[in-house]
């Protein structure tokens, strides 16, 4: 990752995080605005790893109070992502964070 990855730039932060007791997975953090989850490299990256089978997910702050606590995303991006569809990702992505963080309220 370069200089471009840095949280206050992209509004992203990766973080490496423990899903079953011998695998390691992938977290991305929004912590800019929604829009982020269109950026062409979180796009490809989020896609490489789900590709790799390794778990990957999002978590983002709702509305005051409220946390999307890490939705895991390989299901809904393993058909997209095999096929290096950026639109259906982008598609996929936004979605499922939409989703995610409608299901707060």
């Amino acid at each position: 990752m370069d200089w471009r990855w840095r949280p206050d730039r992209c509004g992203v932060l990766v973080e490496t995080v423990s899903c079953e007791p011998s695998m390691t997975g992938v977290n991305f953090k929004i912590v800019g605005g929604p829009d982020v989850i269109g950026w062409p490299p979180f796009v490809e990256y989020a896609a490489d790893l789900a590709s790799a089978g390794v778990p990957v997910s999002v978590s983002a702050r709702g509305k005051l109070g409220y946390v999307l606590d890490m939705m895991r995303l390989n299901d809904r991006l393993s058909s997209a992502a095999s096929a290096r569809d950026s639109q259906r990702l982008r598609s996929e992505l936004a979605e499922a964070l939409a989703a995610g963080l409608a299901n707060l309220d």
